[in-house]
């Protein structure tokens, strides 16, 4: 029998027993009696209270903060009467004062309360080594981020319920309004193929999960912004399902994920994602089917990229458009790439080929500036989106200056002001017609509603007002 009594602003010694917890900061009292015997301590009473702290996770960046915790301990059984924390996403200039106008608006919707972790239950302590769990765990636009992963994320649940002994049974469904992912896809080829499919012997505790993840949009996948020769952003949407048996380490991934949007910078071009897909079919291998359509209007043609396979075949293939949307297959794959990388065909190429290659160091130069500003901005403003839509190239090598390709170019400004509404503006240089204003609002995960206020000649005080209604199924 033991007596533990403590009241400190600091735990700092939990890392030797839970990997997973560096410390917890703020102030604490904690009283505890401790029984049983060396192969099945108990704690048998006692009170743990932490008043305003922070819990500070190993493989999370930003801790939790303004954690309250009372807990009773009585005859070997933790009662959580309230464990609560917030881990806020910083909000920027206009996410707040959209929050503040929400607020203003009785009839704006459901109150979110940004960041809340809320713990609920008991644990069975008879055998401290084998607690006996029954948890129920809700968020509401929980900010993770995960940065061994490269992930941020919002997550919201009503209920992750967290049961059992020998065999921990997590389930419940995840709500993940709004994520971003940088992924490297050199090293998931890697993974793939270092992936060990052999099933090792599990011991107890054992895990069953079962968890339904839905994304209904606002989940963005990036290449590196280092990357500007294959760089992409692509948002994704939809529902997967992730499961792990008892006694078996194996993660299991199904599920269906529409791309909604997204550019692609490859071949010297800069390509905007028209459709897509990510099919998760094998579920004992991290190896989804992905099915990309992005395209590129240069000319009178529309050059189409098709990504397809999986990450140990992923193929690239190219289709050109002609201007009455037939596919030109006179061209062969050398004239293709030629045309798209270097403007000409190999017959033009082999006959100027010096302005040729000047005029393809103008284009990279060209497509990798752009590139750059454009992820370079977003990071550095907040914005979600920032394009910029040029079809001249904005270095002359011929003259060693600037050329003057942004003069009818274009620049689209993106921002999420809540998880749900999407605003965008775009204005043309140097013109007055083509400025437009846009909103998406996701009302629920089916419904979108997409309208927008386009001026549409110069000099012209008229505009464009469109409405438009997706249902996703």
């Amino acid at each position: 029998n033991f007596y533990l009594r403590s009241k400190d602003d600091k735990i700092g010694f939990l890392g030797l027993f839970n990997e997973q917890i560096e410390s917890i900061n703020g102030p604490f009292d904690m009283e505890l009696y401790i029984g049983g015997t060396p192969e099945a301590p108990a704690i048998t009473s006692g009170y743990i209270q932490i008043n305003n702290g922070e819990i500070l996770l190993s493989r999370i960046l930003d801790p939790i903060r303004e954690v309250n915790v009372d807990i009773a301990i009585e005859d070997s059984v933790l009662q959580i009467n309230k464990f609560e924390g917030y881990s806020i996403e910083e909000k920027d200039f206009l996410e707040k004062s959209w929050r503040l106008v929400k607020a203003l608006i009785p009839w704006s919707g459901r109150k979110v309360d940004d960041g809340r972790l809320n713990i609920k239950g008991s644990i069975g302590l008879q055998n401290v080594i084998k607690p006996n769990l029954s948890l129920d765990i809700s968020t509401d636009e929980l900010y993770i981020d995960y940065f061994i992963e490269n992930t941020k994320l919002l997550l919201t649940t009503e209920s992750i319920k967290i049961t059992g002994q020998d065999t921990i049974a997590i389930a419940g469904g995840i709500y993940i309004p709004k994520a971003e992912y940088e992924v490297d896809l050199t090293m998931m080829e890697k993974n793939v193929y270092l992936y060990d499919t052999s099933v090792k012997e599990a011991k107890p505790p054992y895990i069953d999960l079962n968890l339904d993840i839905q994304i209904p949009g606002g989940f963005n996948i990036t290449s590196s912004p280092l990357d500007l020769t294959n760089n992409f952003k692509i948002g994704i949407q939809g529902d997967l399902r992730v499961i792990m048996e008892p006694a078996s380490d194996v993660t299991q991934i199904t599920g269906h994920l529409d791309v909604a949007s997204g550019n692609y910078s490859s071949w010297n071009q800069n390509f905007e994602v028209q459709s897509g897909s990510i099919d998760f079919i094998n579920p004992t291998v991290l190896n989804p089917d992905i099915n990309i359509v992005a395209s590129k209007m240069i000319g009178d043609k529309t050059f189409e990229v098709i990504i397809n396979g999986d990450l140990e075949s992923l193929t690239q293939q190219l289709r050109v458009i002609d201007k009455d949307g037939e596919e030109a297959t006179d061209l062969s794959d050398a004239d293709k790439i030629a045309m798209l990388t270097l403007g000409t065909d190999v017959q033009q190429l082999a006959e100027n080929t010096d302005s040729t290659i000047i005029n393809l160091g103008s284009q990279v130069a060209t497509t990798s500036l752009l590139t750059a500003v454009e992820r370079g901005a977003e990071e550095y403003t907040g914005l979600d989106r920032v394009q910029i839509s040029s079809n001249d190239n904005i270095l002359d090598f011929n003259k060693m200056r600037l050329n003057n390709g942004l003069k009818n170019a274009s620049v689209s400004f993106g921002k999420y002001l809540t998880t749900d509404l999407y605003v965008e503006y775009r204005t043309q240089f140097n013109m007055d017609a083509g400025n437009r204003i846009g909103l998406q609002y996701r009302i629920n995960k089916h419904w979108n509603l997409d309208s927008y206020y386009e001026k549409t000649i110069r000099g012209n005080n008229k505009v464009q007002l469109g409405i438009n209604w997706e249902y996703s199924f």
